[in-house]
Order: C-alpha cells, then structure tokens, then sequence
C-alpha cells in the first residue's frame, strides 16, 4: 500500500496506479523505483500492543513513510488484569462444558478407571488454571500485564483432550 498528500488530505492508494497524471499532458507511468519523486510514500502497518493501544484510519507522515496513527487506550494494571481473568476463565467454563458430560456418561456406567483418568486430566487443567491465574495476580506493572500471555499450548492440550473423549 501507498499514500501521498493530496490537497493537505493523505490519501490511500491500495496499488501504485499505473498512470499518473503528473502535470497536464504528462502521464508518468509510476513503479516502486520513481513513486517517490511524485510523493507516493510506502504505508506500512504499525506495531502496537493490542491490549494497550489501538491503531486508528488516521494516517500520518512517519519520516520517509506513511503510517497509520496509535493511540493508547489508557488502561490501568487492574483493568489489563481483569481481561486476563476473564480470558482464562473463558477457557475454564469451556473445560468444565467439554468434561461435564463425559463425566456424567462415566459416572453412570461405572467406568471407573476411565473416570479416575478424566478427573486426574481435570485437576491437572484446573492446577494449570490456579498457577495461571495466580501468576496473573502477581503481574505489578502495565508493561507486565500488557506483554502477559496466557499458556496456550497448555489450555489447547487440556481442552483437546477433553473434545476427544467419547
């Protein structure tokens, strides 16, 4: 994508046109190489943290390209954390609804080893939730809750083995 200023507007281009009117009876026909020299400027995608920032359809001169403009969403530690909370506990409801039913399927039919197996995976999900949520708690600084990521390779493996069960 491309931009250039246009009547003091910054303009979108998604592709170089191929023609462009330079000055009257002059068409130019633009590339990547002489697009500068007519003000087309590169527009690259910023680099922001989604939890704290948020990116807008502003566009803005950003040295020898245009960028679209980052604004902060002026978070606190206890609002980044209460998301965080809410996300991990998203993943816990999804657990208990994936092992509820096959733990009343075994539970009727007496399977007991297969039951003793689901509830030992169970409370291994449910431990992965306690240290999760208490390394949450522990996070003190904006920087800290906004870089946080919960971990994925553990819940994923947890509710696969949950959806996996017949």
């Amino acid at each position: 994508m491309y931009a250039r200023e246009e009547n003091n507007e910054i303009v979108k281009y998604n592709k170089l046109p191929k023609i462009f009117d330079a000055a009257k009876d002059e068409h130019i026909t633009l590339t990547a190489d002489n697009c500068g020299a007519y003000g087309f400027k590169p527009l690259v995608q910023p680099t922001y943290n989604s939890r704290t920032h948020k990116r807008t359809t502003n566009i803005i001169a950003d040295g020898a390209n245009y960028t679209f403009e980052v604004v902060s969403l002026n978070k606190t530690l206890a609002q980044l954390k209460k998301e965080l909370l809410l996300e991990l506990q998203g993943y816990r409801r999804a657990a208990f609804d994936e092992g509820k039913h096959h733990h009343d399927y075994l539970k009727d039919t007496r399977r007991e080893s297969e039951l003793n197996s689901l509830k030992t995976k169970i409370g291994e999900f449910y431990q992965i939730h306690e240290t999760t949520r208490a390394q949450i708690e522990a996070l003190t600084t904006i920087e800290d809750a906004a870089n946080y990521t919960l971990p994925m390779t553990d819940i994923n493996a947890a509710l696969t083995y949950l959806r996996e069960l017949v």
